[in-house]
């Protein structure tokens, strides 16, 4: 019951996404950072992107149940006084080890992105992005390899229609990628690496008092600083932001949105009678708290660095799951700062 329960809730702080830039408080301009992209065409980064979540039993013991690093391609195909063109391309992928058998971690195959698809995408000339300029041909190509997941593992598991009913469980997810915005949500890495361009963190904890999806009370403290000391010259000017969101709920406050996430993928009869069971006072009494702690770091030009999102489900006090996604830049190639110190080279020659 509560394993059920935490699943459910943690796919919920999941749409809190990450440190909400539209709410931040405003400071005076010297005790802020701006996070701006100074971007060239040919500019391309590679990154490591790496998705676990850790599930702990009433005993202590640590379950890992997702453990995935996609290695994936950014490139500035072109750069004008509006904006950026972009591309991003997974290229490879590599498997942990987990509690689960194969077939089963084939279902966060479809929450990942595809590999080899290009996504090209927008930004204004801050960096936020504005839009997937190609994401109906990501969307057709998600379709086919929902098909091909789903023939694969209840192909091999003719029982599970029996409890996971392959029609839902299909139509849940070609409704998830049916829109720009749906897509954007499969592409996490991009969400993670330019969610906060265009926006000004101030240099001193701020606390942002908000809500979260379901209305209910949130709040997030945020600051902003310079990683490298001033005399330092190399990489002087780069920074990072820091946000820590709590979230408080009950078992009560939450019965709505398990009961309709159960009711989207199980058979009837299994959701009738978990559905009965989230009336009880074991689930209505739950004290819930989720707490997401999230690093940014920046180089001085804006590219990111590295970031870290870790997401906390705790039931009653105690630790129920664990998320994390880490990003981490893996080679760089800068188009301008490249020529420029050819330049220079030259010239000493």
């Amino acid at each position: 019951m509560k394993q059920i329960f935490l699943t459910f809730f943690a796919l919920f702080i999941a749409l809190g996404g990450h440190a909400q830039s539209s709410q931040l408080l405003e400071a005076d301009e010297d005790s802020t950072i701006s996070v701006v992209a100074y971007f060239s065409k040919g500019d391309s980064l590679v990154y490591d992107y790496t998705h676990q979540k850790e599930r702990i039993k009433d005993g202590g013991d640590t379950l890992t149940t997702v453990d995935v690093t996609t290695r994936f391609l950014v490139t500035v195909t072109d750069s004008t006084s509006e904006g950026y063109k972009m591309l991003l391309v997974p290229q490879e992928q590599v498997k942990g080890n987990t509690i689960y058998d194969e077939s089963a971690v084939s279902f966060e195959d479809l929450l990942s992105m595809p590999l080899g698809v290009a996504c090209r995408f927008s930004t204004d000339e801050m960096g936020s992005i504005q839009r997937i300029d190609n994401w109906m041909e990501i969307r057709d190509s998600l379709k086919a390899n929902y098909k091909r997941i789903f023939d694969d593992v209840y192909s091999r598991h003719p029982g599970l229609d029996s409890v996971l009913s392959r029609q839902r469980m299909e139509s849940t997810f070609l409704l998830r990628c049916s829109s720009e915005n749906g897509v954007m949500q499969i592409y996490e890495p991009l969400t993670m690496l330019f969610n906060a361009h265009g926006a000004a963190f101030s240099m001193k904890k701020e606390r942002l008092e908000t809500k979260n999806e379901l209305g209910y009370p949130a709040q997030i403290d945020i600051e902003a600083f310079y990683t490298v000391p001033k005399e330092d010259t190399d990489n002087e000017g780069d920074y990072a932001v820091v946000a820590e969101t709590t979230t408080d709920m009950t078992g009560s406050d939450l019965m709505d949105f398990v009961g309709g996430s159960v009711g989207m993928i199980v058979n009837d009869s299994i959701a009738g009678k978990l559905n009965e069971s989230l009336k009880s006072d074991e689930f209505t009494k739950m004290k819930v708290q989720g707490v997401n702690h999230e690093l940014y770091l920046y180089f001085f030009n804006g590219w990111p660095k590295a970031m870290v999102s870790e997401k906390r489900v705790r039931v009653d006090g105690k630790d129920g799951l664990i998320e994390s996604r880490v990003l981490e830049w893996v080679t760089s190639h800068w188009s301008v700062y490249e020529e420029e110190e050819d330049d220079s080279q030259k010239q000493g020659m």
